[in-house]
């Protein structure tokens, strides 16, 4: 007699296979959506520290609000230039009181989550920082997968090397 099919045993092991592959793969693919996200507030903060060094060099002063920045229009739908922050679908960024901008992640009702790092830059200093958070594991992920320099105290420079 031959029979057909898959016996309940046999289905039992491949979903318990593929379960295991999942439960392996899932943690990579969050950090990598994480830092694929992450990118894009690397590019935004590389664009606001370029647009604030060529305002200084015009007015020796860097400006407090995005209406300062003459060569600074993000192509969202909600930027107000008026203020010192925007929201994208991922980050609300800030101009700061110190010469900087950072990018804070939040979620679409731009509420702030954690993420275990934070991206931020000062204008005369030439690199971006990614920071960890509370020595997290997925913010150590993120923060090192974005740049080739080693850690600096809390921090991975991005784009260039801190000076002591």
């Amino acid at each position: 007699m031959n029979k057909k099919g898959f016996t309940l045993m046999e289905v039992l092991i491949v979903v318990i296979i593929i379960a295991g592959l999942a439960a392996v793969a899932y943690p990579a693919y969050r950090t990598s959506v994480e830092r694929a996200r992450a990118s894009e507030a690397v590019t935004m903060l590389g664009t606001i520290q370029a647009a604030q060094e060529k305002h200084f060099v015009n007015y020796e002063e860097y400006g407090q609000n995005f209406n300062d920045i003459n060569d600074f229009v993000p192509a969202i739908s909600n930027f107000d230039p008026s203020k010192d922050f925007f929201y994208t679908e991922y980050f609300k960024y800030t101009l700061t009181d110190d010469d900087s901008v950072t990018a804070e992640r939040v979620d679409k009702n731009h509420n702030a989550l954690n993420k275990g790092y934070e991206l931020s830059a000062q204008y005369n200093k030439g690199f971006i920082k990614c920071s960890v958070l509370n020595n997290s594991e997925d913010g150590e992920k993120v923060c090192s997968s974005l740049t080739d320099k080693d850690k600096v105290d809390d921090f991975y420079p991005i784009g260039g090397q801190p000076s002591n």
